[in-house]
């Protein structure tokens, strides 16, 4: 099973396509698939490939209105293993500006960040909930080993 650092050194590595309104949102990751491998520069080790992922929105909490199920790119090493996609709660997605590129993947966002129900029943994202807009308490907020900023899972919920 991917680990947390893993998760975190590969949405720290994945290049930044867009900016804008991210989508954060509650909801579950449906599937990811493999699109296709990155160009890798001649003598040069290139471990990731690009996955589409397809999810169900629960609840958007920050960004733009959205039907039910979004699909968004990914950088990845591999598959994510059911079991942790299953374990997820709460992603953060990145519009893709590049029209090429959203015509070519089928996708409108790039996946950035996510995190399953942590220990303490938190969560842990890769970037501050103040820069997302979520309505989450300053003195909520904490930063752990891996740089994550974690949060209650209720102050999202409200």
């Amino acid at each position: 099973m991917l680990g947390r650092s893993a998760l975190v050194v590969l949405f720290l590595v994945a290049p930044n396509l867009a900016c804008g309104s991210n989508l954060v949102f509650l909801g579950k990751g449906i599937s990811d698939a493999f699109l296709s491998r990155v160009n890798c520069p001649d003598h040069q080790v290139c471990m990731d490939s690009i996955y589409l992922w397809t999810f169900h929105i629960d609840k958007v909490l920050a960004g733009p209105r959205q039907s039910r199920s979004v699909r968004a790119i990914a950088y990845q090493h591999t598959y994510v293993a059911p079991e942790f996609m299953r374990s997820v709660e709460i992603f953060v997605l990145e519009p893709i500006q590049d029209q090429a590129i959203r015509s070519s993947y089928g996708a409108d966002y790039e996946l950035v960040s996510l995190s399953p129900r942590e220990a303490h029943d938190q969560y842990c994202l890769s970037q501050s909930p103040r820069t997302l807009h979520l309505k989450v308490s300053r003195s909520h907020v904490t930063v752990d080993d891996d740089k994550l900023y974690c949060f209650p899972r209720s102050d999202v919920l409200q």
